[in-house]
């Protein structure tokens, strides 16, 4: 059996907490701003990509921010996630493009 407790940190506290592992405040926290994930997307328009794999790749890089998210430094935390997904964004393409190059020049020597 596994008891779950509610944490009820809030603001700053939240990435403190979620930071050291309570997975409700990373929880909270990734549906709180799964919107971004979904703004990055229609911005940054990553062809030839599925669009859940695209999804997951930004939850990815919401997750990172989140667990890496330092507000000492000043920025908004939508500044620096946006940021964040961006970049595992464009990874997953440029990936996606290198598996496509490779697959083309292995159909023309074969």
């Amino acid at each position: 059996m596994v008891i779950r407790t509610v944490c009820h940190s809030q603001g700053v506290v939240r990435f403190v907490c979620a930071q050291a592992g309570c997975q409700d405040c990373q929880e909270t926290l990734l549906r709180k701003n799964k919107g971004l994930i979904q703004s990055v997307i229609q911005t940054q328009g990553m062809g030839g990509i599925d669009y859940a794999d695209l999804v997951q790749e930004g939850r990815i890089g919401l997750w990172l921010a989140i667990m890496h998210y330092d507000p000492a430094r000043g920025y908004a935390f939508s500044t620096y996630a946006w940021t964040a997904i961006r970049y595992r964004l464009w990874r997953a393409h440029c990936y996606a493009d290198r598996v496509e190059d490779e697959k083309n020049e292995a159909a023309e020597a074969g």
